[in-house]
């Protein structure tokens, strides 16, 4: 049992395996193989420093194979997604801004339905994340994606990442823009064809991109304001050359502090090696280097260059594993005795594990006495740049927050120039600014505003405050789309930061729901929002998600930004149909019973169906059947729908033909597939017995004659199925209209066809007919009976009708009696069939598993330690590698190897839980997979598992009164998934 769960849970790894480490891109499916990128296409609007994408991207789906899939994308650090669509068939469905538990919660009950949801959301710091499903076998995957953001930072420039795509069928991109604001010198191999309406194009045909797409923003003027109605934007330069003092700051005592959590393995020796280059040039006096992830280490002391270097050399040697744990490595910091020292950290800023409040880790920082000042530099695209600042602000002095891409010499500059802070902001005559306060800036910097001013001066002229300083700017029109959505980013940013900044659990509490309605309200994706797909109005309507009155989406057409009206419009709903009126009884396929080689599974489907044939009457389940590899065995039954119209004289019935459609969809059991699941068809004609009229209105369902067993025309030797029986079913409140007919017909057979669509694996799809036999009663009526005879006939239909009843009631029990009894020995068959040896693992994992049963070490090792510096992204890699720590006995270095998996996906409740799991197993780093644990029921407190193993973490840490507590509060909350 404990193998099999096992073997569940890397399942769920092995969906995770691989994920861009060099493109800000991609589309990975559950099995851990990427899917293929063949379009990209973008359409952009540059409005001044402000800047409006849209992405559309069609992925390929090359395998036999349905698949789940999982989005990714690291956006730019101020980035604001508005707009996620999946291609349903030939439809677009637009995702809509939902809160974060009510959307996960949506999609995996959907999932779980086999419907066809996707979620996105953001994973940490600016990657974003979207799981998608089903990506259907040799077919493309159309997505949608569209985010603004503002152009901000001394060398403001728009980037459109297209470095380290794939070769692509097609890479398009157009651009609006204005030419006084943005030059396209850096184009290069580009080579862009500009009109006269400053439109850019770009159309290349397989091509794979090697330079990214920017676009310089030149400036007209250092301090500019663009206006909407009684919205402002500014963008000012508070600071410069002639306004402060360029003073060179001395390094005697530098502590560097580099992150070697396992997401910044593919970054770290670059990371190390531009240190080495940088601090020649920073001549610093005493270096400490030290290393952290969810431990801190020491390397060592050099007070001269060469000692320094050998430093740098040494910590090469370290691995990068572990989750990223700040707090832990401030603790260490603060128990240096030092006079004074500056820190440099080398980081990403994702902490994912401890402390991971901004707000708080600043605090805790600020406790160092001999904190001088803090510098960071970030060496990947991904990072948290709101924990970044944060920590910059944190010494005596403020720092930088860099990325480590920049050029030597101007890190140098950055390095050693001062570096301004909290500064206050006023904008006059506003209702409402943000930010209220300078962040940290040095001269030449820019900054950008954003107000509320009811009545704008004569002029439009906007007057702005920096640290008493007044800056005048004169405005310009500004597009009142683009710029009303990042005004609502504002009042995002401060309610965050309000949220972040008080310790009072209801503020908290009023911020966080505030945060959630505006996002929602105006289509602004926030840290507590996801945008969720569905497949249908039902689906959303299910989750009382109103798409009546919804924000417009913001979409780029002909001439630049335009919007998709929503607001007070309901979806258009299909106009109703009227269903003429039968000539003969309509019935529709209801569903199928399933009995399959699954044990566990049978008997799910046998305590889930019995007692709806009870309830219902005649539906069955048979035990018989062909000869096939699955062994599954099939009944259908179905309802009967209406009847014809009252005294309405028919001949004998005769058989026809009725196409009902069965799609048999593939689900993994273990490495076996079997389910079946009836699909919309087209209404079903058959002959039916007429019930008696019931005075009591209920719904249930009442069995009218019962059907035969069904067979293949032209069985398909192993793929086979055998339909055992087809029941059909009357509801008694339509018993009414079925009124009895007055002679009795002879017995009749109709032989309807039914289409079965089987749906494999490995094999495509697979079409055949088989022929259903329904046996029935049918009775006629006629109208020429004299006045006379009619109360004798009354009489006579009294007596058949009863006679009918007495009959189809004992055939019904018969049948029932029957068909569970054929249910209950299929079971039993199933329970004591020997099952197929399927070996449990695959790949290089089963060859690294069958060298350590064997206790070879050093080659189970060496296999370890090789695959995951050929893959630094395989989870597989990471679990061979913990596994082989676990046997060698190094339980710290284990740890930190089952710690990668949180740093990896610090989103995934249920991947932090599996890593927890491993952590106790091994009676190591208890304190992470308490914290761990938490995150995990913090994320999805709708998982009991969470609860429960977090209790188990308190208990074997001996903090029994968290266990009991943790147990109680558990008890105490409703899950809406159980």
């Amino acid at each position: 049992m404990k193998q099999r769960a096992y073997v569940t849970l890397l399942g769920l790894l092995l969906a995770q395996m691989v994920f861009a480490t060099e493109s800000r891109l991609s589309l990975t499916a559950s099995d851990g193989s990427g899917l293929e990128l063949q379009q990209f296409k973008a359409k952009v609007v540059l409005d001044g420093f402000l800047a409006f994408t849209e992405l559309e991207m069609v992925f390929y789906n090359p395998e036999n194979r349905q698949r789940e899939g999982r989005f990714q994308i690291i956006l730019p650090d101020n980035a604001a997604i508005s707009r996620f669509a999946m291609k349903i068939g030939e439809r677009l469905q637009e995702g809509e801004v939902v809160e974060k538990q009510l959307a996960r919660r949506a999609y995996e009950d959907f999932l779980h339905r086999r419907q066809d949801p996707a979620l996105l959301e953001m994973d940490s710091g600016n990657r974003f994340n979207a799981r998608i499903f089903p990506i259907a076998p040799k077919s493309e995957k159309h997505l949608i994606l569209s985010y603004s953001q503002r152009l901000a930072g001394e060398n403001s420039e728009y980037v459109l990442p297209l470095n380290g795509l794939p070769r692509l069928k097609q890479l398009a991109i157009k651009v609006f823009y204005d030419g006084n604001n943005f030059s396209t010198a850096q184009l290069g191999e580009l080579s862009p064809t500009v009109s006269q309406r400053e439109v850019l194009t770009i159309d290349k045909r397989d091509y794979q991109p090697t330079v990214d797409f920017r676009m310089p923003y030149q400036a007209a003027r250092k301090n500019l304001a663009m206006q909407s109605e009684q919205l402002v934007a500014a963008r000012i330069v508070p600071f410069t050359d002639d306004s402060a003092n360029q003073a060179q700051q001395n390094v005697d005592n530098l502590i560097v502090l580099v992150d070697t959590s396992a997401s910044q393995a593919p970054y770290l020796p670059d990371s190390l090696n531009r240190l080495a280059t940088l601090l020649p040039q920073l001549k610093v006096g005493t270096l400490q280097l030290y290393a952290f992830d969810q431990t801190i280490r020491e390397i060592g002391t050099a007070d001269n260059l060469t000692a320094q270097v050998a430093l740098i050399e040494q910590l090469k040697q370290h691995n990068a594993l572990g989750a990223s744990r700040f707090d832990a490595a401030i603790a260490a910091l603060k128990a240096l005795k030092l006079d004074k020292a500056r820190l440099l950290l080398i980081s990403d800023a994702v902490v994912t594990a401890g402390e991971t409040s901004a707000a708080q880790l600043a605090v805790q920082l600020k406790t160092i006495a001999w904190l001088e000042r803090v510098d960071i530099l970030v060496p990947s695209y991904h990072s948290d740049k709101k924990i970044a600042r944060s920590l910059a602000k944190a010494g005596q002095s403020p720092g930088i927050v860099a990325p480590l891409t920049l050029s030597d010499a101007e890190l140098i500059r950055k390095l050693l120039s001062t570096v301004y802070a909290d500064s206050p902001i006023k904008v006059s005559g506003s209702t409402w600014f943000w930010p209220e306060k300078v962040e940290a800036l040095q001269t030449n910097e820019p900054l950008i505003v954003f107000a509320e001013i009811p009545q704008l001066p004569k002029g439009g002229t906007v007057r702005i405050s920096v640290g008493g300083k007044e800056l005048s700017l004169t405005t310009k029109p500004a597009n009142p789309i683009l710029l009303k959505r990042e005004w609502v980013r504002a009042r995002l940013d401060k309610l965050l930061d309000m949220e972040d900044q008080t310790q009072d659990t209801d503020m908290k509490s009023a911020f966080h729901n505030e945060i959630i309605n505006l996002s929602v309200k105006d289509r602004v994706l926030s840290p507590y929002t996801s945008l969720l797909v569905l497949e249908t109005e039902n689906d959303y309507r299910r989750y009382n998600i109103d798409r009546r009155g919804l924000a417009d989406i913001l979409t780029v057409g002909v001439d630049g930004i335009t919007v998709i009206k929503r607001a007070g419009v309901e979806t258009p709903q299909p106009i109703p149909v009227p269903v003429p009126i039968p000539e003969e009884p309509v019935a529709i396929p209801k569903g199928v019973v399933i009995i399959d080689d699954n044990e566990e599974m049978a008997m799910e489907d046998a305590e889930e169906v019995a007692p709806t044939l009870r309830l219902r009457g005649g539906a069955g389940a048979g035990a018989g059947g062909a000869d096939n590899d699955d062994d599954e065995r099939y009944v259908m039954y179905r309802d009967i729908l209406s009847a014809p119209p009252a005294r309405m004289a028919r001949p004998s019935a005769s058989a026809e033909s009725m196409p009902e459609t069965v799609e048999r969809r593939s689900r993994a059991r273990n490495g076996s597939d079997g389910e079946l699941a009836m699909m919309p068809s087209p209404s079903v004609r058959m002959n039916a017995p007429p019930p008696p009229p019931s005075p009591q209105p209920e719904s249930r369902y009442e069995s009218a004659p019962r059907g035969e067993s069904v067979e293949m025309t032209e069985p398909l030797d192993a793929d086979a199925i055998e339909i055992e029986a087809v029941v059909d079913m009357v509801d008694e409140t339509r018993a009414a209209e079925m009124v009895p007919q007055t002679e009795v017909a002879p017995e009749t057979m109709a032989e309807p066809e039914a289409l079965v669509e089987e749906e494999r694996e490995e094999e495509g799809v697979v079409t055949r007919t088989v022929q259903a036999i329904t046996q029935f009663f049918g009775l006629e009526s006629s109208e020429s009976q004299e006045a006379a005879e009619r109360e004798a006939r009354q009489a006579e239909e009294a007596r058949l009708r009863a006679e009918l009843e007495a009959r189809r009631e004992a055939e019904a029990a018969r049948l029932r009696a029957e068909m569970e009894a054929r249910l209950r020995a299929a079971i039993q068959a199933q329970a004591e069939r020997k099952k197929p040896q399927v070996p449990p693992w695959t790949g290089k994992y089963a060859k690294f598993r069958a060298l350590l049963d064997k206790a070879d070490l050093k080659a189970a090792g060496s296999l370890a330690q090789q695959w995951r510096q050929e893959n630094l992204a395989d989870v597989m890699a990471l679990i061979a590698l913990g596994e082989w720590y676990e046997k060698t006995g190094d339980t710290t270095q284990a740890a930190r190897a089952y710690g990668s998996l949180v740093d990896y996906f610090p989103a995934r409740a249920d991947i932090r839980r599996w890593a927890a799991e491993r952590l106790l197993s091994i009676n190591a780093a208890s304190e992470l997979s308490i914290d761990s644990l938490k995150k995990a029921v913090t994320q999805r407190p709708d998982h009991p598992a969470g609860h429960y193993l977090l209790a188990i973490a308190y208990w074997e840490a001996e903090q029994y009164q968290e266990a009991v507590e943790t147990l109680q509060a558990a008890l105490e909350r409703n899950y809406p998934r159980f």
